[in-house]
């Protein structure tokens, strides 16, 4: 993956917190601005028409909306020359030119440069909003649990101490049972334990982008029965996964999801 080594080296910091990529904050404010009719501005957006916020920035818009993308955009760097505006995150190319799919700049500012230029920023930046407030809510309460203090151990309560005495005065035949049942289930504990570690086969880019293209898939297929928010999107799917037992973090899951959607998006599309 592209820059994956700075991404990570600025996880952390405080200023990739409500950012947003610079080409996808100038093609969603090209958006709200353009007042042409909707089915013309449909026929221009990326994927075909069947865009929504979260898809990969590198997908291109075509016709007048790429045009005003392409000069927002530059109006937003040359912003950024003057430090006016600064990057949350700057990436630039071998040839030391900037690259504005990897390139983050903070809403806030994407927000301001707006005000002075008396342009909108409406339907399409509040989606963007929305679904970056689900995101970050979901990591303050990843936050919480792990540095909540665990409650003390609860004291044995009336009904505990019920079921020891009818345990204890069960008939003889019964307790046995009881126990010979503890027994087993303490005994397949051990032996799960005990169980070989398997391991795994890393994926080829083949059999990898082939696995996405099928979690694409199903979760195409789910549709209406997902909530419409990447992020509570994959809270969703992760549920999923917790009844089955696999337990993956919910941005496990939303950086699948996207990984798996982008794998589409780079996917020609038939000409038919």
């Amino acid at each position: 993956m592209p820059y994956e080594n700075l991404y990570q080296q600025h996880a952390l910091d405080d200023t990739l917190h409500y950012a947003i990529s610079l080409r996808e904050a100038a093609l969603l404010i090209a958006l709200d601005n353009d007042d042409r009719d909707q089915s013309e501005i449909e026929a221009e957006m990326p994927n075909g028409g069947d865009y929504v916020v979260g898809m990969s920035p590198l997908l291109e818009p075509s016709g007048k909306l790429r045009t005003a993308r392409d000069h927002i955009e530059k109006s937003i760097l040359r912003a950024i020359e003057s430090r006016r505006i600064d990057f949350a995150l700057c990436a630039r190319t071998q040839d030391d030119k900037i690259d504005a799919v990897y390139s983050l700049v903070s809403g806030s500012d994407v927000e301001s440069w707006c005000n002075e230029h008396d342009m909108r920023y409406g339907e399409w930046w509040m989606r963007w909003q929305e679904d970056e407030n689900e995101f970050l809510v979901a990591i303050a309460d990843d936050v919480v649990a792990r540095r909540m203090p665990a409650p003390l151990e609860r004291a044995p309560s009336p009904g505990d101490e019920e079921i020891m005495a009818q345990f204890l005065n069960s008939e003889e035949d019964q307790r046995k049972w009881m126990f010979k049942k503890l027994q087993d289930e303490l005994h397949e504990a051990k032996q799960k334990s005990k169980s070989p570690t398997v391991e795994h086969e890393t994926l080829g880019t083949r059999e990898r982008n082939t696995l996405l293209t099928i979690i694409a898939a199903l979760i195409d297929e789910l549709g209406d029965r997902l909530p419409s928010g990447t992020y509570k999107r994959a809270q969703a799917v992760a549920a999923i996964t917790h009844r089955i037992g696999a337990s993956l973090a919910d941005n496990t899951v939303d950086s699948v999801l996207k990984k798996a959607a982008a794998t589409i998006d780079r996917r020609p599309r038939d000409s038919a």
